[in-house]
């Protein structure tokens, strides 16, 4: 995800990264770094940046230009969903884990 979101900020085509470019790398960025922590909570700044990603994307496909990312907009639309599909698998993984810890 952090990766993603300095992909976000690269730009393509000379498109430059607006306001909303740098509000959705950082939510992206959060979200990676959340996500190291392994916590139940670290999934949702992880979803929210993926989601951005994706409805970005989506808006700026539909006849929205203003809203877009400095990437394609099919791009854009591909890695929200395939990272909303990753933390929702980490999710369930970071949910087992807890489930299988025993207790003490």
């Amino acid at each position: 995800m952090i990766c993603v979101g300095a992909f976000c900020l690269a730009g393509f085509g000379g498109r430059h990264p607006t306001a909303l470019s740098y509000v959705v790398a950082g939510l992206l960025f959060v979200g990676g770094a959340a996500l190291f922590l392994g916590q139940k909570l670290a999934v949702y700044p992880a979803f929210s940046g993926a989601l951005a990603m994706l409805v970005t994307g989506a808006l700026s496909l539909y006849g929205h230009p203003q809203w877009a990312l400095p990437v394609p907009a099919w791009i854009s639309i591909g890695l929200g969903a395939l990272l909303f599909l990753r933390v929702l698998l980490a999710r369930l993984s970071i949910a087992e884990r807890d489930r299988s810890r025993p207790t003490e």
